[in-house]
């Protein structure tokens, strides 16, 4: 039997939604929100993600690492087989943040 762990980072003040902007170019409006009588900016899930990957990246070995030159991933296992045998060569990325390829 496998054992599956999943995680989500909550606070007591909520989710914000998955709000990525996807325009040509990197000029786009930045979503806000009022909290506290203050204005905030949120963040995508896809950019806590990148972040996190990257700051993994400093530290550990990671399946992907991103590329300035190419603005690309550079991938270690592309098909992911360390997780295919016992003791396979895994990479922490992949354990903590999902083995999916998007």
């Amino acid at each position: 039997m496998s054992q599956h762990l999943f995680a989500a980072i909550i606070t007591h003040h909520g989710t914000a939604a998955n709000n990525r902007g996807e325009s040509d170019g990197n000029i786009t409006t930045l979503q806000k929100l009022l909290w506290q009588g203050q204005v905030h900016t949120t963040v995508s899930a896809e950019a806590v993600r990148f972040a996190l990957r990257r700051r993994l990246a400093d530290v550990e070995e990671t399946n992907r690492r991103w590329d300035e030159d190419t603005r690309t991933n550079t991938w270690q296992d592309h098909q992911f087989e360390g997780w295919k045998k016992k003791g396979g060569n895994t990479h922490i990325d992949d354990d903590l943040l999902g083995r999916v390829i998007s």
